[in-house]
């Protein structure tokens, strides 16, 4: 059985459209690396970043934990979206290494990372 280029450009497309995502989508995914990274940054930066010094008596540092619940909690919760944020992030940047590796080697082998680190040289 000969196929002509129909049952290719068939393939083609069929691939490309389970594959890809649209633009918009895309950009959003980029987007949550950013995202991630502001909620990451401000829920560190509210839970912990007056803390007293390490060696500080028990008593100060037990007045600093009752005074800095609700934003030890706050910045858990950030943190925890962040988290959340992250792996849509995670998703598109393995889509890419994917398919900037898709004709040379599986893309978490060994034989596909020399390859990239070869052509990087």
């Amino acid at each position: 059985m000969i196929q002509g280029p129909s049952a290719t450009r068939k393939t083609a497309t069929l691939t490309a459209s389970t594959d890809a995502l649209p633009s918009s989508w895309q950009r959003l995914l980029a987007l949550s690396g950013i995202a991630f990274a502001v909620l990451f940054l401000a829920g560190f930066l509210i839970s912990g970043s007056d803390a007293p010094d390490y060696t500080a008596s028990d008593q100060v540092w037990s007045t600093w934990a009752g005074d800095s619940e609700i934003r030890s909690r706050i910045g858990a919760f950030l943190t925890l979206l962040a988290s959340f944020v992250f792996l849509p992030f995670t998703g598109a940047l393995r889509s890419c290494s994917r398919a900037r590796t898709r004709g040379f080697a599986a893309p978490y082998s060994l034989r596909g990372w020399l390859l990239r680190v070869l052509s990087l040289a």
